[in-house]
């Protein structure tokens, strides 16, 4: 396996990238990087996982692999050239840009050729978002060696309120589906969040930093100087005009309605809008749940839930995240496996 220093020397370089559960802020966190004249977050795709067991184990693209792969980038699942507002034959321009790479090295000049072909300008850092990415650490982690993984988390009851505001429904395929029950947002986030941190404390240590979406909106500055300290690199005020940014280049769809916010300047009171919005009955259900990892992470309890973890590891939708978590990680290993010898 190739060590952190050679891949630096290949051009891989230290890709960020953004985790989170749904509705946490990922999107409008990965617009306020992408402000940063060094940094780029191209819109999600997911391609890195989702064609890896089919690439992951190249070494070397010769020009039929790369025909292929470019096929697959626009395959109705992926459908790259949708989501980046750009066509493959300007992404892939000099094919010997990726001739002769491995893949990890042709998925960090895809991300390159993004911020250059939509006229964004080169960038030091790259980087993706996807909240799915959360199940996926171990493999991101495997291609990666150098990443930074940044965790954004917001208060899980602000999350449920988002869910439930979202509209029923949206027409558009890319609309997300999610549950409007107290209790099953709340064992979700609580999964989600937690299995990202359990992943990024044994695969990534040293190399991962959690963000609140409230410290964001509340202290924008202070919290993007520890960003980019974690990154490497100095704050720049022109973060803070992302919604600028997005207007100018589009880099969320304006079709996307439920992400409309990322349009708009940072409004610091959707960090409490959530108390008035929701039920006292839904936040107890919410806290009952969720009250252990509300605290952990600094979120004042509105009801008197029980904090304690006892017997909460043992519940069914737990029990069934952690098999899940298994079986991903246990498939990995199988791809990876049989990459090592040549198959």
């Amino acid at each position: 396996m190739t060590g952190p220093s050679t891949n630096l020397q290949r051009g891989i370089g230290s890709p960020v990238f953004v985790v989170g559960n749904p509705r946490s802020g990922t999107t409008l966190f990965r617009l306020i990087l992408t402000a940063h004249s060094k940094v780029g977050i191209a819109p999600e795709t997911a391609f890195i996982i989702r064609l890896y067991p089919r690439y992951g184990h190249v070494k070397r693209f010769d020009e039929r692999t790369l025909d292929r792969f470019e096929a697959d980038l626009n395959r109705t699942s992926i459908d790259l050239e949708s989501h980046w507002k750009t066509t493959i034959r300007d992404l892939f321009a000099r094919k010997e840009d990726f001739v002769g790479r491995s893949y990890p090295e042709v998925c960090a000049q895809l991300y390159r050729n993004f911020h250059k072909v939509r006229g964004l300008g080169p960038v030091e850092i790259w980087g993706d978002k996807n909240n799915a990415y959360g199940n996926y650490l171990d493999v991101l982690n495997h291609l990666f060696p150098t990443a930074r993984f940044i965790h954004v988390v917001r208060d899980g009851r602000a999350v449920f309120n988002s869910y439930k505001k979202l509209p029923k429904n949206e027409a558009h395929k890319y609309a997300p589906a999610l549950p409007r029950d107290a209790r099953a947002v709340s064992l979700r986030w609580v999964d989600m969040v937690s299995r990202i941190d359990r992943q990024l404390a044994r695969k990534a240590p040293g190399r991962h930093l959690a963000v609140r979406y409230e410290d964001v909106l509340q202290n924008f500055q202070p919290t993007m100087d520890k960003v980019c300290a974690f990154m490497g690199l100095e704050y720049q005020e022109a973060m803070r005009g992302f919604d600028q940014l997005n207007r100018k280049f589009e880099l969320e769809p304006h079709e996307y309605g439920w992400k409309e916010n990322t349009f708009k300047p940072l409004d610091p009171d959707k960090t409490s809008s959530w108390r008035t919005e929701l039920g006292l009955e839904e936040i107890a259900i919410f806290e009952r749940e969720s009250a252990e990892v509300l605290t952990h992470y600094g979120y004042r309890l509105e009801t008197q839930a029980d904090s304690s973890s006892a017997g909460r590891d043992f519940r069914p939708e737990i029990v069934k995240g952690r098999a899940k978590e298994f079986m991903r990680s246990a498939r990995f290993t199988a791809i990876r496996a049989r990459s090592m010898i040549g198959l």
